[in-house]
């Protein structure tokens, strides 16, 4: 009868611990979320090419330029300003600008615009120019182009440097690309244009802590701390003594609430003589 009951108890005790769910903590720890850097402002100074424009303004093609929507020229360079973009930490990403350039001569014959160029900083030594090419070309060609990668820009003298806040172009080399080429019909790919020169200031914010993750309940699986052979066993005073005085306590409470049932269930039957 002991050992039933110190055993009875021990199935308690690991039924209420089962029960009880413990605090379980996510590992995720805290990172940071790179900031993106913002452009504004920027400026572009370039000459497109210097001997197309005497050929333009001499006395075969006997044309001119015009300039608008922003752009400028002030000899011997057209200028953009109010450049904007975004780019990242390293200085590389897109700033651009409003304006356009429209070069004609051979009454007519040659009308083409470049406009709205583009600055895509791809390294710390590399970039391409990008521009809108429209019109017809000196062989009269209708062209009709948004975004061509006109230019590679060669940054090798002046690398870019994230940490200046301003990402500097001094005079960088111009080469004409074949998209170029084709696009504007005067010269092959491969011909070396006006540098290119640039300030884009850059602005970045802080880096931001992203939150860890929140701290999710766990349920801890069932363990058994008494095995039936320690209960049967154990039978010193500080042992299964303890255990078998509550065993016989929760044991005397069921029997009494058995009792009530019992005599209850007989007094019904007493009180209906039906079977």
């Amino acid at each position: 009868m002991r050992d039933a009951l110190t055993l009875g108890l021990a199935g308690t005790v690991v039924a209420l611990a089962a029960a009880v769910p413990a605090l379980g903590v996510s590992s995720a720890s805290a990172a940071t979320t790179t900031p993106g850097c913002t452009v504004a402002e920027a400026t572009l100074t370039w000459g497109f090419k210097e001997s197309f424009r005497s050929y333009i303004s001499g006395s075969i093609a006997k044309g001119s330029w015009t300039t608008a929507d922003g752009a400028t020229y002030t000899t011997p360079s057209f200028g953009w300003s109010g450049g904007s973009g975004t780019t990242d930490v390293s200085g590389a990403g897109t700033v651009g600008w409003t304006g356009s350039v429209r070069f004609t001569g051979h009454g007519g014959i040659l009308d083409t615009m470049i406009a709205d160029p583009t600055i895509e900083v791809t390294g710390p030594t590399s970039a391409m120019l990008h521009l809108d090419v429209r019109g017809t070309t000196q062989d009269g060609a209708a062209i009709d182009e948004l975004d061509v990668p006109f230019a590679t820009l060669d940054l090798t003298a002046h690398p870019v440097d994230p940490a200046a806040g301003t990402v500097v172009l001094d005079a960088a080399a111009a080469t004409l690309t074949q998209e170029g080429a084709t696009a504007f019909g005067t010269y092959p790919a491969g011909t070396a244009l006006d540098p290119v020169s640039a300030s884009i200031p850059v602005s970045c914010a802080d880096p931001t802590p992203t939150p860890s993750a929140t701290p999710v309940p766990a349920v801890v699986a069932p363990t058994s701390t008494v095995s039936p052979a320690a209960a049967s066993t154990d039978h010193g005073p500080g042992g299964a003594g303890t255990a078998l005085g509550i065993g016989i306590g929760a044991a005397a409470s069921a029997a009494a609430a058995g009792a009530t049932a019992f005599v209850v269930v007989r007094r019904r039957r007493a009180a209906d003589p039906s079977p």
